[in-house]
């Protein structure tokens, strides 16, 4: 009596037309039935008046009635009859009716494993479903899904991902169910991406048994969309409590979806296949808009739990009654379409979110804990639409079920608006010369609606924006009342022309005993408008030896390739004042310690102070011994003395008192120790010209001229034959032999 009471009524209803307030589908197989638990949670959306109902297992000739209280809810129990086991027509179908607008939870648990399901309403169940396992998951257990009818004669197909038995993706398996009837496969296999049609509407019902990624395994049960009422703009987070990560199954029936993390600015590809899997970030928001329709799937892997994620063209005003099943962690991930999280109430009280994204363009997406039971969330503004998923943890187990989707809105209107304007090519200007943005204008992209429907733009920049140097994305997002969306991308290219500003310091004069000097001089400082890395190269070295007027090049390359240089011109100057200084102390030391100076004289140097540097510099000038009588050819006077080549011998020189030049030698008379004589360009140590050798064998000297490197004559007390002298101006005719003192006048 009480089946054909209960065939009676849902003949009675589908004829007069399906309502939001009716649900259908089956719970799935849960391994371990030593505790055995199926329930439902119903929830009343009534703010005055009583919701009557009832709960019908049509196969099993059982009906249960109820009675909700306005915005409260009933956890009923059923039956073990609506748990079906096996694959095969079974008689697990659950059919709820009521009076008024409720809401659903299916809840399943036993002694060490529960999951929850939020049931589709009849009003967004369709003709064409994927359904969906947890991967990569090791159990002894199976994957399973189900199909349930509202009618009869009602021609199911199953277009397997993978041969099962003669059945694959190309030759489906086909079956007839009749009214109110389920059917269910338990599969050895990961079955993802199965597709299944029908000829009439159906529920459609996916998990495992069992399945697990470390030591436990947990139920998973979801109630699967229909590819009619999927979206096209998702946002997300991850799950409190499980820092392994969880991964999303990104499904479309176009193998040319494309799939834009928004916040990451990162773009996908879904492959031919139609099924795109990716690791989400920890911690972190995720927007994703699709140019197609698509369904995304998340999947916790420690522990594991999967749940459908609404789409946020679905998303529904409060109140929104909901259950959360734990007796010991329960939490709400939940999005609204406004950036004012703080007006998002639970129980009519404020809570202390965790804030994982405000934003005026994306609302905002936050995450927050609950006691176990009955709550009501909303928010103080009741335009703002919300959409969430409530999960938990036990101890060894863990559910999850989304929050309602919005009764009756399937996504019929399929075609995203239409982008007549759009630039082709990037937008280049040229950089402002004195900072590193430029504001930059551009023609904005024209769209319309083919329905005619108002078209929602938003963009990551507008004209008139401030641009740094180099290449940057303008992104156009254009959105209708179904969720159909379109887009316009482009770059926009700054270039920097500008080259850096260096400042070189001024001239640098040098004065040196000889015309060369060993310097060093402070570095240029440089500003580019692009505030970025400018690479300095110049072409000396601090300690080149430098000779006369020279000139150091400083080039400066920016990040655009911009060049800039400026010189220090550097003048080496002569001056005799710095060539010989001998001090008295050292006299004196000199002959306290039984010393004599000629070899001092002989092998040393000077002294130089670089009156443009930072740095003393020391030279080290030729040879020379003062000669008392010097020869001279005719004319001979006091006031001109000629030195004669001739007496030019090793450590044997001449002075010319009067500091006029001579006749030098064009071979030089000291052997093959020198080179040729480079006539009246060199200077003797006293100022006069004479041949100055360029390459020496002497034990005491090295290349270039004869600079003293080490020395372990005893009249030297350093490392180099560095002398400590009075001024040259002090020192007269003589000899300066080894062993013989020095001649003073």
């Amino acid at each position: 009596m009480r089946s054909l009471l209960c065939f009676l009524v849902v003949c009675l209803q589908a004829a007069e037309g399906l309502q939001e307030q009716d649900y259908i589908f089956s719970f799935l197989y849960n391994y371990d039935t030593s505790d055995y638990g199926l329930e439902l949670y119903i929830a009343s959306t009534s703010t005055n008046r009583q919701t009557v109902g009832n709960i019908f297992l049509p196969r099993s000739d059982v009906t249960i009635p109820f009675k909700i209280e306005p915005m409260s809810g009933e956890l009923i129990q059923l039956p073990r009859a609506a748990e079906p086991s096996g694959s095969s027509y079974k008689s697990s179908t659950v059919y709820v009716q009521a009076d008024q607008h409720i809401y659903i939870y299916g809840f399943s648990s036993d002694q060490s494993s529960i999951e929850s399901f939020y049931p589709l309403p009849v009003t967004l169940l369709g003709t064409e479903y994927y359904v969906v396992t947890p991967s990569g998951v090791y159990s002894s257990f199976y994957p399973t899904f189900s199909v349930t009818s509202l009618y009869d004669d009602t021609r199911v197909l199953i277009f397997f991902n993978q041969q099962y038995g003669n059945y694959n993706s190309t030759h489906p398996m086909e079956i007839i169910l009749t009214s109110l009837s389920t059917y269910v496969w338990r599969l050895s296999f990961d079955f993802t991406g199965t597709r299944i049609t029908s000829s009439k509407v159906v529920s459609v019902s996916s998990g495992h048994e069992c399945a697990n990624y470390d030591s436990y395994c947990d139920h998973i049960i979801e109630v699967m969309p229909p590819v009619e009422s999927w979206g096209r703009t998702f946002a997300m987070t991850s799950f409190t409590g499980r820092t392994q990560g969880y991964f999303v199954k990104i499904f479309t029936t176009h193998a040319d979806t494309i799939v834009r993390m928004v916040l990451q600015h990162e773009v996908y590809e879904v492959p031919g296949n139609g099924t795109l899997y990716f690791d989400m970030p920890l911690s972190s928001a995720v927007v994703m808009e699709c140019d197609h329709p698509v369904m995304v799937v998340a999947q916790v892997k420690t522990n594991p739990f999967m749940s459908v994620i609404p789409a946020i063209e679905q998303s529904t005003v409060g109140p929104i009654p909901f259950y959360s099943f734990s007796d010991d962690d329960n939490y709400l991930n939940l999005w609204a379409s406004t950036n004012d999280f703080r007006g998002i109430l639970i129980d009519d009280e404020q809570v202390s979110w965790e804030v994982v994204m405000s934003s005026d363009s994306w609302g905002s997406l936050v995450r927050g804990s609950l006691s176990a039971g009955h709550h009501v969330v909303r928010h103080t503004d009741i335009n703002v639409t919300l959409s969430g998923i409530v999960y938990g943890y036990g101890y060894s187990s863990s559910y999850a079920h989304t929050l309602p989707y919005k009764p009756g809105v399937n996504v019929k209107d399929t075609t995203a608006p239409y982008i007549s304007i759009c630039h082709t090519v990037p937008v280049e200007v040229i950089g402002n010369y004195d900072r590193n943005v430029t504001a930059v204008m551009w023609m904005e992209p024209s769209v319309i609606d083919e329905e005619g429907l108002p078209i929602t733009v938003s963009t990551n920049y507008q004209p008139g924006d401030l641009f740094p140097i180099g290449s940057t994305t303008v992104m156009y997002s254009f959105s209708d009342n179904s969720g159909n969306r379109a887009f316009c991308s482009f770059d926009v290219i700054v270039h920097d022309i500008t080259p850096p500003v260096p400042r070189c310091p001024g001239h640098l004069r040098v004065d040196s005993c000889s015309k060369k000097a060993t310097i060093s001089w402070p570095e240029p400082h440089v500003w580019d408008n692009s505030e970025g890395n400018v690479i300095m190269t110049k072409d000396h070295e601090f300690g080149d030896e430098l000779r006369g007027v020279e000139f150091i090049q400083y080039t400066f390359t920016d990040e655009s390739g911009n060049v800039a240089t400026c010189k220090i011109k550097v003048e080496v100057s002569k001056d005799d004042s710095l060539c010989w200084q001998l001090t008295m102390p050292f006299v004196i030391s000199a002959v306290m310690l039984g010393l004599t100076l000629v070899p001092f004289l002989y092998t040393t140097g000077i002294l130089v102070h670089h009156r443009r540097s930072t740095k003393s510099l020391v030279h080290r000038p030729g040879n020379g011994n003062v000669g008392t009588n010097p020869p001279c050819q005719p004319p001979c006077g006091d006031d001109d003395i000629y030195e004669d080549p001739s007496q030019f011998q090793k450590g044997d020189g001449q002075r010319n008192d009067s500091g006029l030049t001579y006749e030098e030698p064009t071979t030089s008379p000291f052997g093959e120790d020198y080179v040729e004589a480079k006539p009246t360009s060199k200077a003797n140590d006293f100022g006069v010209n004479y041949e100055e050798p360029v390459a020496s064998n002497d034990k005491d000297f090295a290349a270039e001229y004869e600079q003293p490197m080490a020395s372990n004559d005893k009249d030297f007390d350093v490392a180099y034959e560095q002398p400590m002298a009075k001024h040259a101006q002090e020192i007269r005719k003589g000899h300066f032999n080894k062993g013989n003192t020095i001649a003073l006048s």
